[in-house]
């Protein structure tokens, strides 16, 4: 579960804030829908017939499409859709305002029907928060389109509402009856879950929060806790089966087999030995001494 406040309003470039919550969501990607880090993002305004590109894009074929093709660099989809509409809108007014521009095919078209920016990375995915009217979602690719409405099981289709002069366009809509939510159950403790069907989430917050109380006056372990000490006795079972760790009854009778004890060296044994020891050294000594001759008149020799 996430523990974000939703922003609300726009940052300081302008650009508005988009929250979704996704299973598939990718880690580098914020919940406002923003990237940790700078991405490139291909932006395609299609014609309906091969012209000129401005100087800041080319002219290309995508299928059967002629498409003024144009890379932006920035953090999150939601960015790369709100610079691609910035220039479609620039370019069309250019283009009433100069007569002979580059941006005079655009005339009388609106973002939407133009405009497609590509998502390479997977960040706009079916999930509990999902809007479509949201930046992140918007001006999506078919191939997009039909990944994502797979992912909705059915709840998305391909937007087909009439277009409202002065709004944002969606690239999918949800069909009539579709749930809007995520209907899977709530888990608030060990083997409890709630349907939140009938009860909603601060509902399933508060009970658990009661769970959690209940449990502390009553001086018992926390339901974390509980859940940490059965994976630790289920790790512990499996390192048993495979030889890892040994079980402490077994460890026991290991420590009660007989140890040998080591015989006592008596004083005169001591005595033996440390001469022993005293020949053994002044042997060596003596032929240390000898192979430094040999090595000296050879030197000398030489």
């Amino acid at each position: 579960m996430s523990n974000f406040t939703k922003p609300k309003g726009t940052r300081a470039n302008g650009t508005p804030y988009s929250t979704q919550i996704s299973a598939k969501a990718d880690r580098d990607v914020t919940e406002d829908g923003d990237s940790r880090l700078s991405r490139t993002y291909a932006i395609h305004i299609r014609l309906d017939y091969p012209c000129p590109s401005p100087r800041t894009a080319t002219t290309r074929m995508v299928g059967d499409k002629f498409v003024w093709e144009r890379l932006y660099e920035c953090k999150g989809r939601g960015n790369a859709v709100f610079q691609a509409s910035q220039w479609f809108l620039d370019l069309r007014y250019d283009g009433a305002r100069k007569e002979g521009s580059i941006g005079k095919v655009l005339q009388g078209k609106e973002v939407h029907e133009c405009v497609v920016v590509d998502d390479p990375w997977k960040e706009c995915s079916y999930g509990s928060e999902f809007k479509p009217i949201r930046l992140l979602n918007r001006l999506l690719d078919e191939e997009t389109k039909k990944r994502v409405i797979e992912e909705s099981k059915g709840n998305l289709k391909f937007a087909d509402s009439p277009f409202e002069k002065g709004q944002s366009y969606p690239s999918l809509e949800w069909i009539e009856g579709a749930e809007k939510i995520n209907m899977k159950p709530i888990k608030v403790g060990l083997n409890t879950t709630i349907d939140p069907s009938l009860n909603d989430m601060k509902y399933a917050m508060n009970k658990a929060e009661g769970r959690a109380s209940e449990r502390k006056k009553n001086r018992q372990e926390s339901w974390f806790k509980e859940v940490h000490n059965q994976d630790n006795r289920r790790l512990v079972r499996k390192m048993r089966e495979i030889g890892a760790i040994v079980h402490i009854k077994e460890r026991e009778k290991k420590r009660k087999t007989p140890i040998i004890k080591k015989k006592k060296v008596t004083a005169k044994q001591k005595e033996i030995l440390k001469l022993e020891l005293d020949e053994w050294i002044e042997k060596e000594e003596k032929r240390a001494l000898a192979r430094k001759k040999i090595v000296k008149n050879n030197l000398t020799k030489i």
